[in-house]
């Protein structure tokens, strides 16, 4: 059974722990053990580490949508590019889950 504590004692008890030096770190791992230690410091640093750390992902959605809004396809509206970048993003990653179950 775990108490509640309050969000500063929360802050002061992860100060409080020593610095991790450690090259194998993994902070997504730290957090998911520490969960129940620091619920709304773990649930932050979740979303924080989330974010992507380069820009390739949001690259590569610009290209895919240059080859779906052509100039002869200027007038899709922004729901229907939506649809058709899910729709090819979908088809790729059954595609990959194909190509990985026959290669197993």
């Amino acid at each position: 059974m775990s108490k509640e504590i309050p969000e500063e004692e929360e802050y002061t008890q992860y100060i409080k722990e020593s610095i991790i030096s450690n090259k194998d770190f993994n902070p997504l791992d730290y957090w998911k053990q520490n969960t129940y230690r620091f619920p709304i410091l773990s649930l932050l640093a979740c979303q924080y580490l989330a974010i992507p750390a380069t820009s390739a992902p949001i690259e590569r959605v610009f290209s895919v949508s240059n080859n779906i809004v052509t100039k002869s396809r200027n007038q899709l509206l922004p729901r229907t590019v939506k649809q058709l970048l899910l729709l090819k993003y979908w088809k790729l990653e059954e595609f990959k889950r194909s190509n990985t179950l026959e290669h197993e």
